[in-house]
């Protein structure tokens, strides 16, 4: 007996489709460094959608914002992955995560500084971003006893736990706060940082 057909597919498909298009303009908005100051309105213009269209699929634009580092995140988490499986020392490793790490901060970054301020005026410790810190450290700390043969007491952990907590603030402070002399978008910003992480991580390795 053949399976009967959902009457609500079509429709279904074309809502899905919908939402597609919205984050698509959500993420050209922030490529070219429109989605800041962009409206609902904004946004609905680029998706060629209307403003009903978005508010059915996200309560405001805090709610998109949010989805659209779900995506920013979720495409990191794999790039992270793929260094993990490849890096062959930690100077490599340090300076393929700061490269990506960093890429993201700055190709999403009005929705990462958003993030970043939530998480200073909320205190959250289960944000996102957090979550995607721990996610870095811990598969760190995995990779050097998997391929390095290293398992790391309790002083060394507290260590690697500095090493990216400093890491990840100057990230942090240079997408908020932007201090110079160095810019997150300058090379020589991940060329430094770049450098400096291995060390923390190598002087973390080595204590006892």
């Amino acid at each position: 007996m053949a399976a009967k057909s959902d009457p609500h597919a079509p429709k279904q498909a074309r809502s899905e489709e919908t939402r597609k298009r919205i984050l698509a303009a959500g993420y050209e908005l922030l490529n070219r460094g429109a989605f800041a100051s962009a409206s609902i309105a904004d946004i609905a213009r680029e998706a060629g959608c209307s403003v009903g269209a978005i508010y059915r699929r996200f309560q405001d634009k805090e709610a998109f914002e949010n989805e659209l580092l779900k995506g920013a995140l979720a495409e990191g988490k794999e790039a992270i992955d793929d260094i993990f499986q490849c890096a062959s020392d930690v100077e490599a490793l340090a300076a393929d995560l700061t490269r990506s790490i960093v890429s993201r901060h700055v190709f999403y970054g009005s929705i990462y500084k958003t993030a970043l301020l939530r998480n200073i005026n909320e205190k959250s410790t289960h944000s996102l971003t957090k979550r995607q810190a721990r996610y870095v450290m811990d598969g760190f700390i995995s990779w050097l006893k998997e391929t390095q043969g290293i398992t790391l007491n309790a002083r060394q952990i507290n260590h690697i736990h500095m090493a990216f907590q400093m890491f990840n603030g100057a990230i942090a402070n240079a997408v908020i706060a932007r201090p110079g002399p160095l810019l997150i978008e300058q090379d020589a910003f991940v060329t430094e940082l770049s450098r400096g992480f291995a060390l923390l991580l190598r002087n973390s390795i080595s204590v006892r």
